[in-house]
């Protein structure tokens, strides 16, 4: 039913007309409720597309359905998937977000809760560099929010941005932790040091 009121409103206001992008967002979510999540990833990507064709490539109207397909390649355990769409949001939210705005902060959130996870089950090959560089994310953003004449206005947003940076500094102590000490060996043999003691006479004797 959703895929014929599709066609007939390509039909009356073209392939990017200006609901097309709300009806393949109805359709993904009439999919997912019938556990079609790979069909439903597809009807998402439909309408982000569109998005991005009708309001531009960094468009925030992109970020709620970006959110059903993080769900779903969570879901489907696309781990990479994952990755790039969560780096998306943020990217997306950076654009349009300013720093102490509650989007940005959501934003944020999300790529190190995500992080913390994969970092922790081993899901992504290098994914503690990802975990430093969001360190340093959170440490700029802690930095231009101080900076900010009224940030005491935003004490409960500093907080948690505070937490956030502790909780990725609590897993990279974590993963370094885990690591055999052989991982810190330098391959070369190990030196020892031998004192010798030798009597040696004196001009007086």
């Amino acid at each position: 039913l959703l895929e014929a009121k599709i066609a007939e409103l390509e039909t009356v206001s073209g392939a990017y007309g200006v609901d097309m992008d709300q009806a393949y967002l109805s359709l993904g979510n009439t999919l997912l409720s019938l556990e079609e999540y790979e069909d439903a990833n597809e009807a998402y990507e439909k309408a982000i597309q569109l998005i991005r064709i009708r309001d531009g490539l960094n468009s925030p109207l992109q970020l709620p359905v970006l959110e059903y397909i993080i769900n779903n390649s969570l879901d489907l355990q696309e781990w990479e998937s994952t990755d790039d769409n969560v780096h998306l949001y943020w990217r997306i939210a950076r654009q349009n977000f300013a720093t102490g705005s509650k989007s940005r902060l959501i934003a944020l959130e999300q790529l190190s809760v995500w992080q913390e996870q994969a970092a922790r089950e081993n899901l992504l090959p290098g994914i503690l560099d990802d975990v430093r560089d969001t360190s340093l994310l959170y440490e700029n953003e802690i930095e231009k929010l101080e900076a900010q004449a009224d940030f005491t206005s935003n004490a409960e947003h500093l907080a948690t941005l505070k937490l956030g940076y502790a909780s990725l500094q609590y897993v990279l102590a974590e993963k370094t932790r885990e690591r055999p000490l052989s991982d810190y060996a330098d391959g070369t043999p190990p030196t020892t040091t031998e004192e010798q003691c030798q009597v040696v006479r004196l001009i007086n004797g």
